[in-house]
C-alpha cells in the first residue's frame, strides 16, 4: 500500500448552512465554521444553543451567524431555496435529509449529509462477552449517553443473555457523575427519561437498574 502525504486546497463554498443535532453540536459543528473561516466564507448556523460558544472562542464577527426559529419548516426552506446560500450541511434523520435534498435540487445546492438512525448493539454467543459489555457501556454511556451514535437498543442472543445483562448492570453501577457537571444538556431531559423508565415498567418490562436523578447543580446550566 503506497502512502502519501494528501494536501487540502481552501476553496470557498461561499454562505453555508449548518444543521446539527442539539444533543451533540459542539463536535459536530467546530470543524466546518473552521473549514469556512480559511476559505473566507461565512456560516449561517441553526443549532444548538451551546453553539452560542462559538462567539466566545476565536471566530470573528459575522462568521458564525445563528438563527433560532419558532417556524422551523419555513426558515428551512428559505435557507434550502435561497440563492445567497451555496452549501446545505446536516447531521440528523434520513426523512429530513431527503427533503433538504428535493428543497436543493431546484439549485442543484452543494449539500453534505450525515443522515442515519441509531444501529442497535448487537451480542451473539461466541462472543466475548466480557469485550463486549465494555463495548457496549461504552457505546451507550460515552458522553454520559448524548451522542447521535449512542446505542439506544442493545440485543443479547438468549444464550447469553442473563450473563451479559448481570455484567453489563454491574459496571453501570461503578459509573459516577463527575463533580459539578450534571450529565443532562437540558432540565426537561431528565422528565423524558424518566417518562420513558415508567412506561417501561407500565409494560411490564424487567428493569434492572433505576438511578434517580441528581439533585446537585452543575456548571452547565
Amino acid at each position: 500500500m503506497c502512502l502519501r502525504n494528501w494536501r487540502l486546497p481552501a476553496r470557498t463554498s461561499g454562505i453555508a448552512r449548518a444543521s446539527t443535532p442539539s444533543a451533540f453540536p459542539p463536535p459536530s459543528t467546530d470543524h466546518r465554521p473552521a473549514r469556512n473561516e480559511a476559505a473566507l466564507d461565512l456560516i449561517v448556523a441553526w443549532l444548538g444553543a451551546m453553539f452560542a460558544l462559538a462567539h466566545q472562542a476565536c471566530f470573528p464577527d459575522g462568521v458564525v451567524n445563528l438563527i433560532y426559529a419558532s417556524e422551523g419548516d419555513r426558515v428551512g426552506r428559505e435557507l434550502c431555496t435561497n440563492s445567497k446560500i451555496q452549501k446545505i450541511s446536516f447531521t440528523g434523520s434520513n426523512e429530513v435529509g431527503r427533503l433538504l435534498m428535493r428543497q436543493c435540487s431546484d439549485q442543484i445546492k452543494k449539500v453534505s449529509l450525515e443522515p442515519g438512525g441509531n444501529a442497535p448493539f448487537i451480542i451473539f454467543d461466541d462472543a466475548d462477552i466480557d469485550g463486549a459489555v465494555d463495548g457496549a457501556v461504552q457505546a451507550k454511556f460515552r458522553n454520559a449517553g448524548q451522542t447521535c451514535v449512542s446505542a439506544n437498543r442493545i440485543y443479547v442472543q438468549s444464550s447469553v443473555h442473563d450473563e451479559s445483562a448481570e455484567k453489563f448492570v454491574k459496571k453501570v453501577r461503578h459509573l459516577s457523575v463527575v463533580r459539578r457537571l450534571l450529565p443532562e444538556r437540558s432540565r426537561r431531559q431528565p422528565k423524558i427519561e424518566s417518562h420513558i423508565a415508567d412506561d417501561n415498567s407500565m409494560r411490564g418490562r424487567t428493569i434492572n437498574m433505576h438511578a434517580l436523578a441528581t439533585p446537585r447543580q452543575g456548571s452547565l446550566r
